[in-house]
């Protein structure tokens, strides 16, 4: 075989396999986006576009929860108040800066967003960080000014989260014991709430039960990463 005829033929071969890792690498890719299009909500796609979603809501709603966390209030909840908008406040500020970083957009490629996978999760876990301080401050503004009806409907609410809570750690052997314990607790509240008279004590109560709620899902979260 004359030379120039195998050198054609090698050029060939080398085109070929690398045509074809480039098939591969579009295959993969277009298969990884559509699993994350159908996941469970686990993909570095889909907390990102969670991420986005969250962050985007909270830009418009930053200065008048700034407001909110800083209008009057009674002792009992102004200082819980002013924590949880720090929180958001921070969260909000940390999730900036790790999208900025990364560069990305809802539409980037696949690969991507798995190179970013552990910043994004991060970014998700600070976004759930912010909205659970955004909803405390709103929930502990309507305990204090609502009427027994009303204290009812938030602390119905709150079972809910508490429930989501459970639902998401229920496997967990120490986490779940504790957050039926604070359902509980709620629940106790809510039928002692029509004939409260104290709300002091009835917002002392409900800012510990928030607190350790945030406490033990932040650490079940962590545990489970």
């Amino acid at each position: 075989m004359p030379d120039w005829l195998l050198y054609i033929l090698i050029a060939v071969a080398v085109v070929v396999a690398v045509a074809a890792m480039v098939a591969v690498a579009f295959w993969f890719d277009a298969w990884s986006d559509a699993r994350d299009d159908r996941d469970d909500g686990d993909s570095p796609r889909t907390r990102f576009r969670r991420v986005v979603d969250r962050y985007s809501a909270m830009a418009q709603q930053l200065d008048s929860l700034d407001d909110r966390a800083h209008s009057p209030a009674s002792p009992a909840v102004e200082a819980e108040l002013r924590r949880r908008w720090q929180e958001c406040r921070d969260a909000f500020l940390e999730v900036d800066r790790i999208v900025q970083a990364t560069g990305l957009t809802p539409d980037s490629p696949g690969r991507e967003f798995r190179r970013h996978a552990g910043e994004i999760r991060t970014a998700d876990d600070a976004a759930a960080r912010m909205q659970q301080a955004s909803d405390a401050v709103d929930r502990l503004l309507a305990l204090e000014r609502d009427d027994p009806a009303g204290r009812h409907d938030r602390l119905t609410d709150l079972i809910g989260d508490i429930n989501e809570a459970e639902a998401d750690h229920w496997d967990s052997e120490w986490a779940y014991p504790q957050l039926q314990h604070l359902e509980e607790q709620v629940r106790q509240l809510r039928e002692e709430v029509s004939g409260t008279p104290d709300t002091a004590g009835l917002l002392d109560r409900v800012v510990t039960v928030t607190r350790d709620l945030d406490d033990i899902t932040t650490r079940a979260g962590q545990a489970a990463a």
